[in-house]
């Protein structure tokens, strides 16, 4: 389990703790897809479709309000 605690001491692979660290407070899904692109190094219309893809996945499985 990772809360506010142990999240700094939990060893989380590179792409997993920047998601976590992007969902952490609410944010759009443009600023979303402008964070992941930064961190993959592409372009924001590269990373449209892919986070696109993951908030309807993440909202599919309940862990995600979208509004």
């Amino acid at each position: 389990m990772i809360d506010d605690t142990t999240f700094t001491a939990a060893r989380v692979n590179r792409a997993a703790r920047i998601l976590l660290e992007a969902l952490r407070e609410p944010c759009t899904e443009q600023d979303l897809v402008t964070t992941l692109a930064t961190a993959a190094h592409c372009s924001p219309a590269e990373a449209t479709a892919p986070v696109a893809r993951l908030l309807a996945d993440l909202t599919a499985y309940g862990w995600i309000e979208r509004s």
